[in-house]
């Protein structure tokens, strides 16, 4: 079987969801919270629009697959990307992900360990005020392990990381990468 092969039977066994929309007040993400543990394999996101709003001082929560996982969380073949049709008349302003203090391409925080596998995020997301913006997932608590993965998204908050913007524990990336424009944040622009 050739790489080609695999990766075409990989897409037909995928689940594909065309322009979600969800606003939520704390967790907002195809799954607003998952248990402490859980797979999720097999998902397509195309052109979602994931929008969380702050709630005072508390953290709030948004990734376009997870937005707040409770415990070990496992993503395999998973993507959130946008339709070329889409982007038409759009620019890096018309946000796609936004609204939550922690935001991801895929998971917004994890509390548990995290393995993401062939795996890709590829969105506009982020404000000037997002505290955390991850190309692939926004805070990280625990051991974090990204095989075969990439992002490409246009990142805008005051810590932009390509993969992960904030992690606690361990890393081991293999085999992945990032694409990436990020806009700088106004400190940093106060700096200029």
């Amino acid at each position: 079987m050739t790489g080609d092969t695999a990766a075409s039977e990989q897409e037909q066994t995928a689940a594909r969801i065309s322009h979600l929309t969800t606003e939520e007040s704390e967790k907002a993400g195809l799954f607003a919270q998952t248990p402490d543990k859980m797979k999720i394999s097999g998902i397509y996101l195309e052109s979602a629009r994931i929008k969380g709003t702050t709630a005072g001082t508390a953290e709030t929560y948004a990734g376009a697959l997870v937005a707040y996982s409770k415990g070990e969380i496992t993503l395999t073949n998973c993507q959130s990307y946008l339709n070329a049709k889409d982007l038409e008349g759009k620019t890096e302003k018309d946000l796609w992900l936004d609204g939550a203090s922690v935001q991801g391409g895929l998971i917004g925080r994890a509390d548990g360990k995290v393995s993401l596998s062939r795996c890709l995020a590829a969105t506009v997301m982020g404000e000037e005020t997002t505290k955390l913006t991850g190309g692939l997932i926004g805070q990280a608590q625990k051991e974090t392990t990204i095989r075969e993965s990439y992002a490409d998204s246009y990142l805008t908050g005051q810590v932009t990381g390509g993969l992960v913007a904030q992690t606690e524990g361990m890393v081991q990336i293999q085999n992945s990468y990032c694409l990436l424009y990020t806009s700088p944040s106004p400190r940093d622009r106060q700096k200029s």
